[in-house]
């Protein structure tokens, strides 16, 4: 997955992922929370609920109005990577998901972000 993303105000979240079945199932979500910590929050939802795979908590301030870059790279191990202007934030392993993704999903949550390109690639 790679996302061009601006941030204007330091407020609210941004949630995106792929999902397995309707766009509120089971599936990765990475999670952007401007001012708070963690700030960047890789989780895993399904129907026992809301995990975390892993977060960051130092500083990630992208309200500067300049459109920066998210890659979210997942191999058939589970291992992932999230970079953020080629920085990497995130690395992990979760086997929680082994079949393939139906779709991808964005939730703005009070937040005021301008989305550019998007581009998912993946394999079945």
């Amino acid at each position: 997955i790679r996302v061009e993303l601006t941030s204007w105000q330091g407020k609210g979240h941004l949630e995106i992922g792929p999902y397995q079945g309707n766009a509120s199932g089971d599936g990765y979500r990475l999670a952007y929370r401007p001012g708070t910590s963690p700030v960047l929050e890789l989780l895993r939802v399904s129907g026992r609920g809301v995990s975390v795979v892993d977060q960051v908590t130092g500083p990630l301030v992208l309200e500067d109005q300049r459109t920066h870059i998210i890659e979210w790279t997942r191999d058939a191990f589970g291992a992932m990577i999230v970079t953020i202007d080629g920085k990497e934030q995130i690395r992990a392993t979760d086997r929680g998901f082994r079949e393939p993704f139906d779709g991808f999903t964005m939730v703005n949550r009070g937040g005021d972000y301008v989305l550019g390109r998007i581009a998912i690639h993946g394999t079945k």
